[in-house]
């Protein structure tokens, strides 16, 4: 990469950085945030009490310990601190997405603002339903370690080289990443694939930098396998979850595991399809557009048009057809804290309509991936990236939390989306098919949704 390419890209970055830092500026305190910041004026920070509140915080609460002890940090530490680290790790997420993304011959320039706008149209009021402060950290952290802690894959498939000081840097970050259960189930499946098929394709390879970073990426699956299972076996969850079933849920252990499955794979989908997400219209629509451009064939234009068609009826057209189309609306109502598919409504047909749909959207995405990526393999790697994403918030359903956890859980579907998007961009540069107004749309609809979040704090 040329070298004056590289210091003229980082501007998006700096626009990111600074959006972010004004945004923070804002956030009003509220929730769990004001619970650490006036607990910790009365507390100090010493090893001895953090070896405590680690001990403590893993029989009675919480097997988050590294998450735990940095909130606990950053509530002590002054507010502006926070505000700097949170801004950074945004940046750190977006470079993340678009090191993973990197492909020769291409316009980074454009691909970089491509994921500033995505960031800009993610609904990052999301952050706030714990406070900011505990949110961020737990959530928005992790996800940008997580993030990061991927990029060997990329330089190991790009037979790039991982340089001496990176090393420890994407240990810690996969430890902090792997300490929050929804991230380490993810990183597990994206190392756990990416071996199975480096495994595959590479074999009696005799460099010694193929077998180093392979050896690291077994190193990064079995920390991140060892922080789902520290989750599953830790005391302190079993604990919390008792006393947040009887708090959020108190019904949760009467449902069968076929509801709390249910539960998880309709939240997700109403989430992804039937509320006007904006990040899954922008990957909706960039895929139709492929295929408009790609094929003439009726029948693979309208398996793309199925998402595209789903999320702008349920979404951003709702409000003129919800007039004309009253069974719409209670479409849309219909999911329920106990799944769209409950004891009152199980005998009528129309209950088990949206659970149906949502299948054929994501049956119809799935296909789409393969229309559009001529390597088969890599059709794979999108249709596997967007299941892990979908599978992380459908595991939610067998949590007592899974409504009083709001929307925070979403999060690691929406960078699947986010990342599956950039990837439909990239083949739309190589095919030339991308046009100043689409583009300018794009910037003009994630300047309108930041400005409302900012105006909305």
């Amino acid at each position: 990469m040329n070298p004056n390419l590289k210091k003229r890209n980082c501007t998006p970055f700096f626009v990111l950085f600074a959006a972010f830092f004004l945004f923070h500026c804002l956030m009003p305190h509220i929730r769990d945030d004001i619970v650490i910041e006036q607990g910790m004026d009365f507390t100090s920070i010493s090893f001895d009490y953090i070896r405590y509140l680690i001990i403590s915080k893993y029989g009675e609460w919480s097997s988050r310990i590294w998450i735990n002890v940095m909130t606990l940090v950053m509530g002590k530490l002054p507010h502006l601190v926070w505000i700097f680290c949170d801004s950074i790790m945004t940046v750190l997420a977006a470079w993340s997405i678009f090191c993973l993304t990197k492909e020769a011959d291409r316009d980074e320039k454009k691909e970089i603002w491509f994921i500033i706008a995505l960031f800009f149209l993610y609904p990052f009021s999301h952050m706030a339903t714990a406070g900011w402060k505990a949110t961020t950290i737990t959530y928005w952290w992790t996800l940008a370690c997580g993030l990061y802690a991927m990029i060997p894959i990329q330089r190991q498939l790009q037979k790039e080289t991982i340089l001496w000081w990176e090393y420890p840097l994407f240990l810690l970050a996969a430890l902090y990443g792997a300490n929050q259960e929804q991230m380490s189930a993810v990183l597990t499946g994206v190392y756990g694939c990416s071996l199975i098929f480096l495994f595959w394709k590479i074999k009696n390879s005799q460099e010694k930098q193929k077998q180093k970073t392979i050896l690291f990426l077994v190193i990064l699956f079995l920390i991140s396998f060892a922080g789902f299972l520290f989750a599953l076996l830790c005391p302190g969850n079993s604990v919390r979850i008792g006393d947040e079933t009887a708090v959020w849920f108190a019904d949760y252990g009467r449902i069968t595991w076929i509801q709390k499955l249910e539960i998880g794979i309709s939240s997700a989908g109403y989430e992804l399809f039937y509320q006007g997400n904006l990040c899954f219209l922008v990957l909706a629509g960039i895929l139709f557009w492929l295929v408009q451009k790609d094929y003439s064939d009726w029948e693979y234009r309208v398996i793309a048009a199925v998402p595209l068609v789903t999320c702008l009826v349920t979404g951003v057209l709702f409000p003129l057809l919800s007039g004309s189309l009253p069974g719409l609306g209670k479409w849309k109502e219909a999911l329920t804290s106990y799944g769209t598919i409950t004891v009152e409504n199980y005998t009528e047909r129309f209950s088990y309509l949206p659970l149906i749909w949502i299948g054929v959207v994501i049956g119809c995405l799935l296909v789409t991936f393969y229309l559009v990526f001529e390597n088969r393999w890599k059709a794979l790697a999108m249709c596997v990236i967007f299941l892990i994403g979908y599978a992380s918030r459908v595991v939610l359903g067998f949590s007592p939390t899974v409504w009083a956890s709001s929307y925070r859980t979403y999060l690691f579907l929406y960078m699947a989306v986010i990342v599956l998007a950039v990837f439909g961009y990239q083949e739309g540069i190589k095919r030339k098919i991308w046009t100043g107004w689409s583009e300018q749309i794009l910037y003009v609809m994630a300047g309108v949704a930041f400005a409302s979040q900012i105006f909305g704090v």
